[in-house]
């Protein structure tokens, strides 16, 4: 005897209706996705950031100010750099040295700010820094406004043994005029005659400048990556690379390390081919008598 099954009769609405409305739902999704792809991509790459755990590096590049959000992936775990195989530069991972000052936002997303010029990233108390440093230099210190900010920040980063012969080169450099602290104006002799900036005059005034940045609090507010990597000397303390250089030699112990847990069973594996070896010709000399 034969099964009958029982048979559901569908409408024609039906139809019509289900393949229509998950058809326009798919295209619905599909063109949201491109236009995220399109005018989003950082939502991308931000999601898995998150769900991978990750860091983004943003990376600014000096002069034209063109930025990109870039996952922060290595080629292994433990690299001191990041490199996704087609990073260019040297990003260094900054939690491996300790300062690990991300831009924290919510669920666990971390983002570092890098310049094209530099290896190591900016903070945002780094940024609003060197934005309190400009401030006050022009608004305190107007005869030091021919030296360009990223000079300026390099002679508050000069020991002070050596700040007078770095004068001596910035003034035959810019041949500076000599100007009045307190109004801006420049200062002229009895003649007439603008009267040249000394290098002891220069020194004085980046040391009072460096004492007074020592009293004063950082600014607050809205600041720029893009203003602070232009002005932004890019020296790194010795110690810093000291401490790259203790990285760069325990990774290469660790890899030396897993080389020698493993000799052993590479020698027993020698041992045991020549053995098996041994055993094959004593075999095939008595084969052959």
């Amino acid at each position: 005897m034969a099964l009958e099954f029982p048979v559901i009769m569908i409408g024609i609405q039906y139809m019509i209706g289900i393949p229509a409305i998950l058809t326009v739902g798919l295209i619905i999704l599909l063109k949201l996705y491109v236009d995220i792809k399109r005018n989003a991509p950082e939502a991308l790459i931000f999601a898995k950031a998150r769900k991978k755990r990750l860091p983004v590096l943003c990376r600014t590049d000096v002069g034209s100010s063109y930025s990109q959000f870039i996952l922060g992936k290595k080629q292994k775990d433990g690299d001191i750099a990041f490199d996704d195989g087609e990073l260019p530069g040297l990003l260094v991972d900054p939690s491996l040295l300790g300062d690990s000052d991300a831009m924290r936002f919510g669920r666990g997303l971390d983002i570092y700010y890098y310049a094209s010029t530099q290896w190591m990233p900016l903070t945002a108390i780094n940024a609003l820094g060197l934005k309190t440093v400009a401030r006050v230099a022009d608004q305190r210190y107007k005869e030091l406004s021919f030296l360009p900010k990223q000079e300026l920040a390099e002679f508050l980063m000069t020991k002070d043994d050596d700040i007078l012969a770095d004068c001596n080169t910035c003034i035959r450099r810019y041949n500076p005029e000599a100007v009045d602290w307190e109004t801006g104006n420049k200062v002229n002799d009895e003649y007439g005659n603008s009267i040249k900036m000394t290098p002891e005059e220069l020194r004085d005034s980046i040391t009072a400048l460096r004492e007074e940045l020592k009293r004063t609090p950082i600014d607050t507010g809205f600041y720029s990556f893009a203003a602070a990597f232009l002005m932004n000397p890019v020296s790194h303390l010795a110690q810093d690379l000291e401490q790259l250089k203790m990285l760069i030699e325990l990774m290469i112990r660790a890899e030396y390390d897993k080389i020698m847990k493993l000799m052993p069973y590479v020698i027993m594996f020698c041992m045991v081919v020549g053995v098996v070896g041994l055993v094959i010709y004593i075999i095939s000399l008595t084969v052959t008598k």
